[in-house]
């Protein structure tokens, strides 16, 4: 017969132990972070021209997307800042 009071004191133990020793060493992990240049899609003159056209249209009926989509644009002027050109 199992006694479950000594198995689950066991358990406790154990855990706590494995705890106790992920905190021994001293030793700090130190992450650089890593800036990745992504290649952003082209858009054409005439497509840029069409977005820009129905954005102005339509910005007053749809205040929440249109200020998404100039944070894109932000975004976007951002990344060429940061990567040149080739970024989008």
């Amino acid at each position: 017969m199992v006694n479950f009071k000594v198995v689950s004191r066991l358990t406790v133990a154990s855990v706590l132990a494995l705890s106790l020793a992920g905190c021994v060493g001293g030793q700090k992990i130190k992450a650089s972070p890593v800036f990745v240049c992504v290649e952003l899609k082209q858009y054409s003159r005439a497509e840029q021209n069409q977005m820009a056209d129905e954005l102005e249209a339509h910005a007053g009926s749809i205040p929440a997307v249109a200020a998404a989509i100039d944070d894109y644009g932000s975004l976007r002027a951002a990344l060429r800042a940061k990567c040149g050109k080739r970024s989008g």
